[in-house]
């Protein structure tokens, strides 16, 4: 792409990660490597000092925004609030870019309203290969052979949720909030391009952490299905789809292994969808925030 494009493209950007306590954003800020990016860091439920430390890194192009309330759908939503670009790509902040990545989402700025890119988890050990291989036959777009608006990294054009409800992400969703936000963006068949070299790398994750965010993940499911925000769907075609990746790892990864922990991480989510039948769902299915008048402009 021609450098100027490039930088034109740059500047219409604006890069939003939520933090609580995590000072591995540092790292993904240092990773930024396209000049003229805007930066906005949402910091939900960190310690004063924590909150400290983020603002001696603000700058002209790094915003910080703060709020004593946990929940990472709450933190997109404040620092899209906060962004002035037209254009948001989302990144934990235990990811940092690598070199080039952005560049390469950007190049699909103007071929889709939005662009995926792919994440690298670390490995160090075993306990932390196992759960990296699941994520990557199941979530990169070059194994499983799907694309979703899942995030990290998402890049998207700010006002295209206008066709999608009105709102980027419902604050009352603890975990989940990215599944809610690409159900509504296939109900209102809004293509999404892939960015297989718009990559980032993960932190490494162990088993034990793995299967902890898979068991709030079946939590947020249920609690989300009682709000009516999730489709329900029948347990034969949910077994179904678990044989058939199952299968499709196993035999054409050739990753037995990776298939057998594939189905531990389903059991563990039903345990989790079985312990949010016993909460009473604090979700209020019209608490999303809708876009203001200069989001939807």
């Amino acid at each position: 792409m021609d450098p100027d494009e490039l930088q034109r493209r740059y500047h219409q950007v604006s890069i939003v990660i939520p933090v609580l306590n995590d000072p591995r954003i540092f790292d993904c800020i240092d990773s930024v490597d396209a000049s003229g990016v805007e930066i906005v860091i949402v910091s939900n439920g960190s310690s004063p000092s924590f909150n400290t430390a983020l603002e001696e890194r603000r700058t002209s192009n790094i915003r910080v925004e703060t709020t004593p309330i946990k929940g990472i759908g709450r933190a997109y939503n404040i620092g899209i609030a906060a962004a002035s670009r037209p254009w948001i790509l989302l990144i934990d902040a235990d990811c940092t870019f690598y070199p080039d990545s952005i560049a390469a989402m950007c190049s699909g700025m103007h071929t889709a309203d939005f662009v995926r890119g792919r994440v690298d988890f670390a490995t160090t050990t075993f306990t932390t290969r196992i759960p990296a291989r699941a994520r990557r036959f199941t979530e990169d777009g070059r194994y499983s052979g799907k694309v979703t608006a899942y995030s990290p990294p998402l890049l998207y054009r700010k006002n295209v949720v206008r066709e999608m409800g009105g709102y980027h992400f419902h604050d009352s969703l603890e975990w989940r909030e990215d599944r809610e936000f690409e159900l509504r963006r296939r109900a209102a068949s809004i293509p999404i391009a892939f960015a297989p070299l718009g990559a980032v790398q993960h932190a490494a994750l162990t088993i034990r952490a793995d299967l902890r965010s898979v068991r709030a993940y079946g939590r947020s499911e249920t609690l989300g299905r009682r709000a009516g925000l999730f489709p329900r769907e029948p347990s034969i075609a949910r077994i179904r789809k678990t044989v058939t990746t199952m299968r499709r790892v196993a035999i054409m990864h050739r990753a037995p292994d990776t298939a057998l922990y594939i189905a531990l991480r389903r059991l563990i989510f039903n345990f989790g969808r079985a312990q949010g039948s016993h909460l009473w769902p604090q979700i209020n299915p019209h608490s999303a925030p809708l876009l203001s008048e200069d989001e939807s402009a």
